[in-house]
Parts: structure tokens; C-alpha cells; sequence
């Protein structure tokens, strides 16, 4: 009983730690740890729910609002950092349009953070799927309450995903570190920050009418080595004129120069899309290939 009470106050304990780094991470504009996350909590959410997701940023089709899915449950999950009521209606607005009902009955959110203590917005889904804002918005606290009711298997499936995400342990033995062949792996894991697009224009209201000047966007591909496996693009607002595509830059920021919550047009759809809710400079200088 000691055993599982220990693992159980562990599991909180992590998860409450990756809650706060998101949170504050967020503040920032510092998305990256965002990505990666998702790949965790389709982990997580597997093994608490039985839920089979799959991250859907790796399949060729493009699934616009949704990041993962349950080809057998028809249920998929946005995972965000965002947790305001006009965020979760952008997603269901963008889930309709893109006709993503036709392959998931069910829509849920995953707030990375905590969610609002309660939502009553009219979420409308025009009778195309399911959405109860009461069941179907989860955040990690909810995850958190329901360590205590979780089997001994589930719990020492939860402990292995933290020991090998969080410490780089073997899933097989947490009880050794990793092999000397995935520790060589380890060391030479890093992320790759390439120049997208530059000199995006960004604007101060969700119409994109009024354009903000003196700032504008630089949109990063992230991908993750090895194996060059694309994690996805993020935008920052900057100030400098360095960036020129192609190029890759370092995670270096201006925290003393901030930005409020601005909007931008995807150069690739024309979509308007928040850039962010409130973020620090970004000021990456090149690196050299």
C-alpha cells in the first residue's frame, strides 16, 4: 500500500510540475514545450481513459483544429494552452468547417494548464457531434483527481511515461537509466528552429483591419532530430530584421519587450488566427549550419 501511495504522490506531484512549466512557458509565447507535450498527453490520456489517440500533426491529412484522435472511438481531443471560451468556439467553429464530424463524433479539449473554474458560453455544434463543455474541457487538475481511483497497473503505466519523458529512464526497467545506445540518442536529441516566413503582418484586432506597426511576425518550422520529424510551426512577434528564410536561429528572447494579444493572416490559407495571448520578443540570432 506504501508502494502505490508513494507512486501516486509522485505522478501528482510531476504533474503538477508540468502544469506550472506550461503555464508559465506560456506566458512567453514559448509554444515548443506545447508540441511536445502532446505526444505525453495522448500517453496520459490512453492509459487514464483507454483511449486510443494517435497524434494527428503525424498524418498526411491536414486535420485542421484537432491535434489528437481516436480512430475506434471517433473521438478527438484539441490540445491548447488557451483555456478562454472564444478559444474553445474557434476550435468548434474550425472543426464544422473543415467537416472533421465526418471522422469524429465526439470533439474535446485538453487545456495544457488549468481551464476556467466554469464555462457558459452556448458552444453550437448544429447537432454534427458531441461537445458537453462540463465533460468534454479537461485540464491536468482533472487528470490529478483521478490518480487516487486509478488501478496499480494504470498507476505504474503512468509512472514508466513519466520516468522515460521526464527523466529518460527505460519504460521496461525504471528502476536503470538508459541503455548507453538511447543515452547516445538522448545527447544527440535536439530541436531545430528554421525561419518560415518573415515580416508577417500582425494587427490588433481579431478583424485584421488595424495593423500594428513596428513589430510583425516570424513564423518558425519546428522539427525535432533525429529523424527531421516535423513538430510543427510557430509565430512570434519581433522587432529585428535578421531573419531571412531558410535559416536556422536560436531560442533567444527580449523578455523586457512585450506584446499583448495580437492577430495575423496564415500566409498559406489567408485564415485570420490569434498569434498569441501575451509574449515576449523573440530575437533569435542565426546559427550556423
Amino acid at each position: 500500500m506504501f508502494y502505490l501511495e508513494s507512486i501516486q504522490k509522485r505522478i501528482i506531484d510531476m504533474l503538477t510540475v508540468l502544469e506550472v512549466s506550461l503555464r508559465n512557458r506560456g506566458f512567453l509565447n514559448l509554444h515548443d514545450q506545447n508540441i511536445f507535450s502532446q505526444r505525453f498527453i495522448a500517453e496520459l490520456l490512453n492509459i487514464v481513459f483507454g483511449y486510443k489517440l494517435v497524434n494527428l500533426d503525424y498524418q498526411k491529412k491536414n486535420y485542421t483544429a484537432i491535434d489528437l484522435g481516436d480512430w475506434e472511438r471517433k473521438i478527438a481531443f484539441q490540445v491548447t494552452v488557451t483555456k478562454s471560451s472564444s478559444k474553445i468556439k474557434d476550435a468548434i467553429t474550425k472543426f464544422i468547417r473543415s467537416q472533421q464530424y465526418v471522422y469524429f463524433e465526439n470533439l474535446k479539449v485538453f487545456i495544457l494548464a488549468q481551464k476556467q473554474k466554469s464555462y457558459r458560453s452556448n458552444f453550437e455544434t448544429e447537432g454534427k457531434f458531441n461537445f458537453d463543455p462540463k465533460v468534454d474541457i479537461i485540464d491536468i487538475p482533472d487528470i490529478i483527481k483521478r490518480v487516487p481511483s486509478l488501478s496499480p497497473e494504470q498507476l505504474q503505466e503512468i509512472n514508466s511515461l513519466i520516468n522515460h519523458d521526464f527523466f529518460g529512464y527505460s519504460s521496461s526497467d525504471d528502476s536503470k537509466p538508459l541503455t548507453r545506445e538511447t543515452n547516445t540518442q538522448k545527447e544527440n536529441y535536439q530541436v531545430l528552429r528554421t525561419v518560415y516566413r518573415t515580416e508577417v503582418p500582425l494587427y490588433s484586432d481579431p478583424e485584421c483591419q488595424c495593423i500594428r506597426s513596428g513589430v510583425s511576425g516570424v513564423i518558425l518550422e519546428i522539427r525535432e532530430q533525429p529523424g527531421n520529424i516535423l513538430n510543427g510551426y510557430t509565430i512570434h512577434p519581433t522587432t529585428r530584421k535578421h531573419f531571412k528564410a531558410g535559416i536556422q536561429v536560436a531560442w533567444e528572447w527580449n523578455i523586457h519587450n512585450r506584446f499583448d494579444k495580437l492577430w495575423y493572416r496564415d500566409p498559406e490559407t489567408g485564415e485570420i488566427r490569434s498569434a498569441w495571448t501575451q509574449s515576449a520578443e523573440f530575437v533569435g540570432r542565426a546559427i550556423n549550419n
